[in-house]
């Protein structure tokens, strides 16, 4: 009878334990927009129109149980800014360089290591990352469009649980 009350607890409470967010601090709380607007000015981006940007989230999850859940998740997202002065005073390395330490930040806050590196390029990075039983990936890209914009998109993929690579 004991076991009965506890289940039908958790069905009255919406199973919160079990539908809690299961993807790291770092993946739930990554906005391009934001590093993008805060790194912009002072390479030569003018973001101040708001910029263009979309992103979307996918998520799968597989077993069922306590514990033993894995799951996949992906999420994207783009954003542009005006090339300032006609973009002739853009530092695009810079700007990079920047991104990608507030990139590298943001993941070691949040208790996850780094484990690779990826490579940087002038034109974007990637780093891979580790936390408990949790891996994932974050790849940023930048390029010039129409010759008057910049535009920055992220890829991000994790994956966690138990037998989860």
């Amino acid at each position: 009878m004991p076991a009965l009350l506890v289940a039908a607890a958790l069905v009255g409470s919406g199973c919160a334990a079990l539908t809690a967010s299961r993807e790291s601090s770092f993946f739930r709380g990554f906005s391009l927009q934001k590093s993008v607007e805060k790194n912009a000015s002072r390479s030569g981006l003018d973001c101040s129109g708001g910029g263009g940007g979309g992103g979307g989230i996918g998520s799968s999850g597989g077993g069922f149980g306590f514990g033993g859940r894995e799951y996949h998740s992906h999420k994207g997202e783009g954003f542009s800014c005006r090339l300032a002065g006609g973009g002739e005073s853009f530092d695009e390395q810079g700007f990079i360089s920047a991104l990608r330490r507030e990139v590298e930040a943001a993941i070691t806050a949040s208790g996850a290591k780094i484990v690779d590196g990826g490579g940087q390029s002038a034109g974007g990075f990637s780093y891979e990352y580790a936390s408990g039983d949790v891996r994932g990936r974050v790849k940023v890209t930048g390029r010039r469009r129409a010759g008057v914009y910049y535009s920055v998109e992220a890829d991000l993929e994790e994956s966690g649980g138990k037998g989860a690579r």
